[in-house]
């Protein structure tokens, strides 16, 4: 597990996501990509094509919105993009049915052995409607089922919105932190 610590409107921030989710060398590839703040729309638009041809199967975990497959963007021949599956969260911040809805996915792909990956976006959603204590619990529980898989994964938080105390607290949680620095108007 990897924090990714940056402004969340950052160019560079997006790029060290892209980075991380296609930095594996296996033939397939599994993307799990949880938004709490955004629908599945707005998350296809923020990766660049070479993202996806890293991919061969992209599920969003998101809010309801406008959903396409990755498939349909763009206007050109494009390189190949899997089918994108939405998976609705009705209440982004329900923990309990977060964490189901999530390791449902993962046990689905698991019989399989390819590789998968979990981009979750953000811990910063989380940590704006619950206590430090009950976001650390739910990244401890998930935790346990990303290792048993196997699975890579990396967890946004904004570095502007939290203090050095909460940080702290969840980077017992992660086994590295890349840190983001950027100035998003430049």
């Amino acid at each position: 597990m990897i924090l990714l610590s940056g402004i969340p409107i950052a160019q560079s921030t997006h790029d060290a996501c892209q980075e991380l989710v296609t930095q594996s060398d296996d033939a397939t590839r599994r993307v799990l990509r949880v938004s709490l703040d955004h629908g599945p729309g707005h998350c296809l638009d923020r990766w660049a094509d070479s993202t996806y041809e890293a991919i061969d199967d992209l599920v969003v975990l998101a809010p309801n919105g406008t959903t396409r497959s990755a498939a349909a963007t763009g206007s050109d021949a494009s390189p190949r993009r899997p089918d994108v599956e939405h998976v609705t969260l009705d209440d982004p911040t329900d923990i309990p049915t977060l964490g189901s809805q999530l390791t449902d996915i993962l046990y689905r792909w698991a019989e399989d052995g390819d590789s998968v990956h979990v981009c979750f976006d953000s811990v910063t959603a989380l940590l704006n409607a619950h206590s430090v204590e009950t976001v650390f619990q739910f990244l401890h529980v998930l935790r346990g089922p990303l290792h048993k898989l196997g699975a890579t994964s990396h967890f946004h938080v904004d570095s502007t919105a939290h203090d050095d105390v909460t940080i702290s607290k969840l980077l017992s949680l992660f086994d590295s932190v890349r840190e983001i620095e950027d100035d998003p108007l430049q």
